[in-house]
């Protein structure tokens, strides 16, 4: 079955091997395939059953912290468990602890340390990887490899007994990281579709205006002139770039929509499938077909994850095509028999040429320091949450499942609320993520405020319920709804025109990798004190303290900077810097930014 594009058109090969076929729309049902079976993984697996699972699977070998010869799994009183809408009334000591390596840690922080292990390991892999997915004819091959051994190690889980429960770690990691690696690829394929697609509808949109469709409008020159504190002089220059300007914001703003649409594709699937879990779950608990304390329903679950993941894999590696990338400068494929490791070099050699050029940038430098420690606080408060949940609050898997649900449906509402309330007030992007955080400091908060008598003795307010943590789960979504979003594209106008691809690359590689600090912090914060609440302290700190940065960043200055980048860069354009170029100039770049430093 081929489907062709409504207008065809003719693009020179600036390599050998270059497919230069208008993108179809059954290739972009392959690329939104792959969106439905990864983003269930991610919202329902990574999100809310992998670190249940884990965490029952170590409770099941794990025993009590004030008595070592009494099993965590042992009935005491009321099953051990704590009934929904209860406060919460565990001490040090009832803490669940498990010696996996001769060191006593909790229960929960066992799913800390893993997840933070996770995300190292991917991020060593995503770097490691990078140009296979730009370059070469790798992408779809890895990109079927990576689908296939992630897919798989979720499904095995079902098949980890408490026995061997150390290979659940391992599982987990190898999965969290093929399905990082998996996006890398799957994203490499945007620019590609962009360059290639119809340029009918490509047309049309750059002619109705680049921004029409946006959730978030792009600020006009004029808007920036006033409003940001923008130079006559940085618009007189900038006109010089916007023949290519426009061509790049038209491939960015068709590959934005593709990706769009892809992430909605894949939230819908993973709602979908969220709601089915829960009832299953339900159900499963109103037959007792499994006791309360058994791993066996979220196993399955896990298991349907993992197949869901395989299936839809299947069905869109069948419509995407190869689509080559360039070959590597010749100069760094001197050694055929070790190609795989020029690739590795030059993957890591343009990630630190492109941090270099970012650290010459006093705005964006602002910016991805506060983008760190926000990545960082908001994916441990959302595995924090889960953990605090079913070990503090004693919630049942359904339970724990519907706190995902919740912050889910939340985050559709505070996307499409962000806009509106940016407009009717004329605000700044900046002033929105500011308003973000102080929403996102109201969970850590509310927790810490959990440490005072009173407010345990009312048992109202710090988090002492699973109704309470489901409205800490509503209020992060709408303050998440859009956020990234929002961060995004006001990271956007601080990077050199023209180089978007590397400075986004740079963008998800802080985003990934803060996240290892986060989790292994709380995770030892909970084996010190007994109790993951002390880890409020830790997340509230890691979102107060980008506040300040966001606030001193001067967009408008910022523009300028990128500008004058590009400047230095447009002579000396290196291939992890945006454009395709047989030479390697590394070396003269590096010459121009210590001139353009010295000056």
């Amino acid at each position: 079955m081929t489907e062709l594009p409504l207008q065809h058109e003719i693009h020179t090969a600036r390599y050998e091997g270059e497919d230069t076929r208008p993108t179809t729309s059954l290739e972009l049902r392959g690329w939104y395939a792959y969106s439905a079976a990864a983003e269930v993984f991610v919202i329902c697996g990574v999100g809310s059953f992998l670190p249940v699972f884990l965490e029952s699977l170590a409770r099941e070998n794990g025993v009590l912290r004030s008595d070592h010869g009494v099993s965590c799994v042992e009935p005491r009183g009321d099953s051990g468990r704590v009934r929904l809408g209860t406060r919460d009334d565990s001490g040090r000591d009832e803490q669940c602890v498990i010696s996996p390596f001769g060191f006593e840690i909790t229960t929960s922080s066992f799913v800390l340390y893993t997840f933070s292990l996770a995300v190292l390991v991917q991020v060593v892999v995503l770097v490691s990887s990078s140009a296979l997915a730009d370059y070469g004819n790798n992408r779809k091959k890895l990109l079927t490899a990576l689908a296939f051994t992630g897919s798989i190690c979720c499904s095995s889980l079902v098949f980890v007994s408490r026995a061997f429960y150390l290979l659940a770690p391992l599982l987990i990691v190898v999965s969290v990281t093929c399905l990082g690696s998996s996006f890398v690829l799957l994203n490499a394929y945007l620019p590609v579709y962009a360059k290639h697609h119809p340029r009918e509808s490509r047309t049309s949109r750059i002619n109705d205006g680049l921004d029409d469709d946006l959730a978030i409008p792009l600020a006009t020159l004029e808007d920036a002139q006033n409003n940001a504190g923008v130079s006559s002089q940085f618009i007189d220059e900038l006109n010089e770039y916007q023949p290519a300007r426009t061509k790049e914001l038209s491939d960015l703003k068709v590959s934005t929509q593709i990706s769009a649409r892809g992430y909605g594709i894949g939230y819908s699937a993973a709602l979908l499938f969220q709601i089915l879990s829960i009832g299953f779950l339900v159900l499963v608990a109103m037959l007792r077909l499994s006791p309360n304390v058994s791993t066996a329903p979220l196993g399955v679950l896990l298991f349907a994850i993992g197949v869901w993941w395989l299936l839809f894999s299947v069905l869109s590696f069948r419509w995407l095509r190869p689509r080559p990338g360039p070959p590597l400068p010749p100069t760094l494929l001197r050694a055929k028999r070790f190609s795989w490791l020029a690739y590795i070099i030059f993957s890591w050699k343009s990630t630190w040429e492109t941090i270099k050029v970012a650290c010459k940038l006093r705005q964006m430098l602002k910016f991805l320091a506060a983008w760190v420690f926000l990545s960082d606080a908001l994916a441990t408060m959302a595995d924090t949450a889960v953990l605090f949940g079913k070990t503090e609050l004693g919630m049942s898997p359904a339970g724990v499942a519907t706190i995902a649900l919740i912050a889910t449906g939340s985050g559709v509402l505070g996307a499409l609320m962000w806009p509106r309330f940016q407009l009717r007030y004329n605000l700044q992007s900046k002033t929105v993520i500011l308003a973000a955080i102080v929403l996102f400091l109201v969970i850590p908060i509310n927790g810490i405020l959990g440490y005072l008598p009173f407010v345990h003795i009312i048992g109202i307010g710090g988090v002492q319920s699973a109704m309470e943590l489901y409205m800490m789960a509503s209020i992060h979504g709408i303050a998440f709804g859009g956020f990234s979003a929002y961060c995004r594209s006001f990271y956007g106008n601080l990077i050199p025109p023209g180089h978007e691809a590397a400075f986004y690359a740079l963008y998800a590689f802080t985003d990934k990798g803060s996240s290892i600090i986060g989790p292994a912090v709380v995770g030892r914060i909970a084996d010190a004190t007994g109790s993951l609440r002390g880890g409020f302290f830790f997340i509230a700190l890691f979102i107060a303290v980008p506040a300040p940065f966001i606030w001193w960043i001067d967009e408008g200055k910022g523009r300028e900077e990128g500008l004058a980048m590009a400047k230095i860069m447009s002579g000396t354009t290196h291939a992890s810097l945006g454009t395709y170029d047989t030479r390697t100039n590394v070396e003269e770049r590096e010459e121009l930014l210590a001139s353009e430093e010295d000056s």
